[in-house]
């Protein structure tokens, strides 16, 4: 993947349902981005544990690695409870829309920082931080 990933937005981002909007306006960008092969798959994506419904801001599917890939808005910094959130939607993505055929999902933590957006990429315990670069249009 590339470092940095710019994420091109149009206007100020004040709230993670504006990252949201943004992401989603430029999807192909993004996903050039992020590498070859992804697909989107839905944003506030409805998983449910059963007893109670979650909603993932970004679900995406990534054919060259047989996929899925969560990605999540924070508007601050990473947080500890970020990665058991994170880690909990991967869960119920591998329990629940996973097929025996797919590799293990993968979740992307995108957090701002200072003057630009860090993506904290988590996987099988792991949180490995690439930087994002906000760049006006």
């Amino acid at each position: 993947m590339k470092d940095p990933i710019i994420i091109e937005v149009d206007k100020e981002i004040i709230s993670e349902h504006d990252l949201e909007l943004s992401i989603l306006a430029n999807l192909e960008f993004f996903f050039k981005q992020l590498g070859e092969g992804f697909t989107y798959v839905g944003h506030l994506y409805k998983i449910s544990d059963g007893s109670k419904n979650y909603y993932l801001d970004i679900l995406l599917f990534n054919v060259k690695i047989n996929s899925f890939i969560v990605v999540e808005l924070k508007l601050r910094s990473l947080k500890k409870e970020d990665k058991a959130q994170m880690e909990y939607y991967i869960k119920l993505v591998d329990e629940k829309i996973k097929e025996a055929h797919h590799n293990k999902t993968i979740g992307i933590i995108i957090t701002k920082e200072s003057d630009g957006f860090i993506a904290n990429f988590i996987r099988s315990e792991e949180i490995i931080p690439l930087t994002y670069k906000l760049e006006q249009i």
